[in-house]
């Protein structure tokens, strides 16, 4: 409940806050960079997401949404990546995150002219030499699939994710962030 400045008349509203912070907010406040008493308002449910790059199980399934979300706005048909796009998004190490990637896929996609991602369409910005674009190492021992179309690695991340969870569907839709019958559909699609 709240009155606005010069009115006398008491207004309800619902507020949910929600707020994220790379920081310890508890280690500021405990330090006097936070005041407590606002932490202590705002400290409900909280959620520790660890880094990008220590969820890479889980960039097939965010490159695949992403493409996907980027082309139906800018009205292009992308089927996928380029294998050395594929290379360059897999063994990069996203210091910012998912915010980061978002902006890295879609302006690939806004500059993109055919049906598949190439390398050269992705401005991911190269720390040590200091420049955009350039080519990545490949991760790890730098194999991938032949085949990177985005149905195949999001068929794959779904699938993996379904084993990893013992088949329960129930837990992997939750993991997955995606209806049970979403999950039905899919799996029935890829013959499961």
């Amino acid at each position: 409940e709240f009155e606005r400045l010069g009115s006398e008349e008491l207004q309800c509203c619902d507020v949910r806050l929600i707020s994220a912070t790379h920081l310890d907010p508890r280690r500021l406040a405990e330090q006097g960079r936070l005041r407590s008493d606002l932490f202590h308002r705002i400290n409900g449910i909280t959620l520790e997401l660890p880094p990008l790059r220590d969820r890479p199980y889980d960039l097939p399934f965010l490159v695949a949404a992403e493409i996907e979300w980027a082309a139906s706005r800018h009205g292009k048909e992308i089927r996928g990546l380029s294998r050395e796009a594929a290379l360059r998004l897999f063994s990069y190490d996203w210091p910012g995150n998912l915010r980061e990637l978002n902006r890295v896929l879609r302006a690939a996609v806004a500059i993109c002219e055919g049906p598949l991602l190439p390398s050269s369409a992705l401005l991911i910005h190269d720390v040590e030499t200091g420049s955009e674009g350039g080519s990545a190492g490949p991760a790890g021992d730098g194999v991938l699939p032949e085949d990177l179309r985005l149905a195949t690695l999001e068929r794959r991340h779904v699938l993996a994710v379904f084993r990893h969870l013992g088949g329960n569907k129930s837990r992997t839709a939750r993991a997955l962030g995606i209806s049970r019958s979403t999950l039905d559909r899919k799996l029935s699609s890829y013959g499961v």
